[in-house]
């Protein structure tokens, strides 16, 4: 947890020192198997904690702890993304949003 948040605050930084981003935090609520897409674009969400049974994949790549498919987990998102929660109780899956200014 201690490495998430020293990487959200270094990101943060890198994306916002020439102000090209707002951000915002993003709390997703997932009901049981329910999934949802995101259609990002160029904005950036990154995954603030480790949740388990949620599976989150795009284009930057795939997130889901309880995977064999993959071995790595991608906490940085953009483009189209699927956010699947995988339990039989609702999910919260926390974001930080970053939103490219015009």
């Amino acid at each position: 947890m201690l490495f998430i948040q020293e990487f959200i605050r270094q990101r943060t930084k890198e994306l916002t020192h020439d102000n090209k981003y707002h951000t915002h935090f993003k709390h997703l609520v997932l009901k049981p198997n329910e999934s949802i897409e995101l259609k990002a674009g160029v904005d950036i969400y990154l995954l603030t904690d480790v949740v388990d049974d949620i599976r989150v994949e795009s284009e930057c790549g795939l997130f889901d702890w309880g995977s064999q498919l993959t071995n790595e987990q991608t906490y940085e998102h953009s483009g189209d993304i699927i956010i699947e929660n995988l339990s039989g109780s609702t999910n919260h899956i926390p974001f930080i949003q970053f939103t490219h200014k015009n």
